[in-house]
């Protein structure tokens, strides 16, 4: 595909090896290299890419538009695997997202809260007080993450990254 057809729009680039990276574009595509980025190859179109994150070659996460979370076993090959669409709560915000050593997190009501990873295990959980709140996210590997909070009227969450 020429390099003058593709729309690249902004590009968040993830390279998981040397020569293999991975860019979600926010005009919706997907790429993917295996000669360290000489050449790319669209392997998806779409979803609307905010960020992208690799374990390996295989396993990654591209977080979209809307809570949008997709997760790809094969290399971003279609299909991309499972597909998890959150709800924006008022009441919670997190920033910045994606994250690396803290996060800021700004609630309306003392909470409870959990981390989970996207595999359902309980990673974190403590005390939030009303209002902002700095979260030490720094012993947490890279990836997606969700946000629990809880208290006795409901429970609010939202989906953050860790690269």
């Amino acid at each position: 595909m020429a390099r003058d057809k593709i729309d690249w729009g902004s590009l968040y680039i993830d390279f998981p090896e040397y020569n293999t990276g991975y860019a979600a574009s926010n005009s919706g595509s997907v790429f993917k290299t295996t000669d360290g980025g000489q050449t790319w190859n669209m392997i998806f179109k779409g979803m609307t890419g905010f960020d992208i994150f690799f374990l390996d070659n295989d396993l990654g996460y591209i977080a979209g538009a809307r809570g949008t979370i997709v997760k790809t076993i094969n290399g971003g090959g279609t299909p991309l695997g499972i597909e998890e669409k959150v709800k924006t709560n008022k009441g919670l915000c997190l920033y910045p997202n994606p994250a690396t050593e803290n996060l800021t997190v700004v609630i309306k009501e003392n909470s409870n809260a959990e981390i989970v990873d996207f595999t359902g295990r309980l990673v974190s959980a403590f005390y939030l007080q009303k209002g902002s709140n700095t979260v030490d996210i720094s012993m947490l590997k890279p990836g997606a993450y969700m946000l629990k909070c809880l208290n006795n009227a409901e429970t609010k969450s939202s989906v953050f990254i860790i690269y």
